[in-house]
């Protein structure tokens, strides 16, 4: 009797660890990792009566992106990690300050390397997937920058849809950010270049959704929403064609922003209306493109500091 409970006992644990394995095997089959090396040299000359004559760096960045699979079953559950290293290879007081490296405020030196670890955990269910962690949202109304030596991150939840057919939904719930030059998490603020709008102003919550539509043949119809909670609210509209015309492509691109400020306002009064179209012709390695862009209103187009504005030409924000 004894040894048949032994013989039971070890059936269990043996279907039991035959279910785990099962379930990792997604997990670990279907992951991959990454390394990226960037070095980054930065030149800016000011002319001109200026305080400063030159922000000048360089530094070397290491980026390493490990991505698992996901679990067997229904709902699929995995975990990504990213680690950023960057190192000064030359800098002094005097010319810090290009967003490569991060400044101490007692000294004015820019510091010999910083790091950063980011941890996402995911969820998937048949075409949607929903991160939680560390995010870089690339929409419309919010780019997160790669422009400089490490990726600006933001902490929060990031929702993705393809479930219905040519319709593809994206939201999310930011709650904090970190800049390009930064190891350290802070409340979200608003781009504010030139004073155009109070940049100390604070929030701790950023929410966004809309979707794309591809439904009709080389037609791409968005719309995206987004809140940055007591500051400013935005609506965007986004039209992509594009077709074959002789030997080439043709390709139109319409962008439209309507931007105000949002509750208590505490960056100030915002009030502009962006408008930018795109006409392009592609052959072969080529592409010719003339366009154009109109921002209009009572104040400059906001949008969270340390992003890229996803317009026809940064200029126009000047």
């Amino acid at each position: 009797m004894l040894n048949a409970r032994r013989g039971a006992a070890g059936a269990t644990v043996l279907l039991l660890a035959q279910g785990v394995q099962a379930q990792a095997a997604g997990f670990i089959e279907d992951s991959q990792g990454s390394l990226t090396l960037r070095n980054f040299y930065f030149d800016r000359d000011y002319k001109g009566e200026s305080n400063v004559s030159a922000r000048r760096e360089w530094a070397q960045g290491f980026i390493l992106n490990l991505k698992s699979g996901f679990t067997e079953g229904p709902v699929g559950f995995g975990l990504d990690l990213q680690g950023m290293l960057g190192v000064q290879l030359d800098s002094s007081r005097d010319r810090a300050g290009t967003g490569l490296l991060p400044v101490d405020r007692s000294s004015g030196k820019a510091e010999s390397e910083y790091s950063e670890l980011g941890i996402t955990g995911k969820v998937r269910y048949s075409k949607s997937e929903l991160n939680v962690g560390t995010v870089m949202p690339r929409l419309p109304i919010l780019i997160s920058s790669p422009a400089r030596l490490l990726w600006q991150t933001f902490r929060g939840s990031h929702l993705r849809s393809q479930d219905i057919p040519g319709l593809s939904f994206q939201g999310g719930y930011l709650t904090r950010m970190n800049q390009r030059d930064s190891t350290d998490y802070q409340k979200i603020t608003i781009a504010a270049p030139n004073g155009r709008f109070d940049g100390t102003a604070e929030s701790d919550q950023f929410i966004f959704f809309g979707g794309d539509y591809t439904g009709i043949s080389g037609l791409t119809l968005s719309y995206y929403h987004a809140r940055l909670d007591e500051i400013y609210q935005q609506n965007y509209l986004g039209a992509i064609h594009q077709f074959k015309l002789g030997p080439g492509e043709f390709k139109t691109d319409f962008r439209y922003f309507l931007s105000d400020e949002e509750g208590e306002g505490k960056a100030g009064s915002v009030d502009n209306q962006y408008v930018g179209l795109n006409f392009g012709y592609k052959l072969g390695g080529h592409r010719l493109t003339v366009g154009g862009s109109l921002s209009s209103g009572d104040s400059a187009m906001p949008y969270i500091a340390g992003s890229e504005p996803h317009l026809i030409s940064e200029y126009a924000l000047s």
